[in-house]
């Protein structure tokens, strides 16, 4: 079993006791608007989950790997700047030095993080990514946002479809999915 009978803990005591949105067996909705931190809190919870030795995985579905591995570094190195393209020209040996500091847990970090950045995904190809990875032993999945994944003219039957299947897989696993969507 890849998560245990135990609720997984958010990176947060309270969001973890309020919330209990971690039991095995669960997917999880993170709702908010365009901008209001979702991926932020979902990078840093899986960083501080990866750091902790549990099995992690993210699909990043707005921009690349790269992109996101950025963002985490400014987390890690808890310096906002290192993510501003202009912050980092005008410190080139700061922004160095904390790629130095991080190179491990950014290589690692990435070796569990997927992207697809030159091509539309679907939700049948997230929920296949979800299985593969339940298979593989992963007890914590993310798809950030599930709401950019192409749609076809029906989307209500294929979102349904989308949160049984994932549903199913994560009954089958013992695992979690938290996925970010918009309203």
């Amino acid at each position: 079993s890849a998560g245990g009978g135990v609720n997984s803990e958010w990176p947060w005591n309270q969001m973890s006791t309020e919330s209990q949105s971690l039991l095995p067996d669960t997917v999880t909705a993170l709702c908010g608007d365009p901008g209001c931190g979702k991926s932020f809190l979902l990078l840093e919870a899986f960083w501080k989950w990866h750091l902790s030795g549990r099995k992690v995985a993210i699909f990043e579905l707005e921009d690349d790997k790269v992109y996101h591995l950025q963002r985490v570094l400014a987390q890690l190195e808890s310096s906002s700047g290192l993510t501003d393209a202009e912050w980092i020209k005008n410190n080139p040996e700061r922004a160095k030095a904390s790629h130095t500091n991080q190179k491990d847990i950014i290589e690692s970090l990435g070796r569990a993080m997927w992207d697809a950045p030159d091509r539309q995904v679907t939700l049948t190809e997230l929920a296949d990514w979800f299985e593969a990875r339940c298979e593989e032993g992963f007890e914590i999945c993310a798809i950030d946002p599930v709401t950019a994944a192409v749609s076809n003219d029906k989307p209500w039957i294929e979102d349904q479809n989308f949160i049984f299947r994932v549903k199913t897989t994560a009954k089958k696993f013992h695992s979690r999915l938290v996925y970010a969507i918009h309203p």
